[in-house]
């Protein structure tokens, strides 16, 4: 949905298996460690 998301920031937030299961979904669309933001909370 994205074509540029490798090109792009990403910022998450959300429960820790949320944000863990998007940032790796990041990375693996290729976006590099240090264009992906998060930031964690426990429910």
């Amino acid at each position: 949905m994205v074509p540029d998301l490798a090109e792009r920031d990403v910022y998450v937030c959300g429960p820790d298996g949320f944000t863990a299961r998007i940032a790796q979904a990041a990375h693996d669309a290729g976006v590099p460690a240090t264009r992906v933001h998060h930031e964690t909370f426990a429910l």
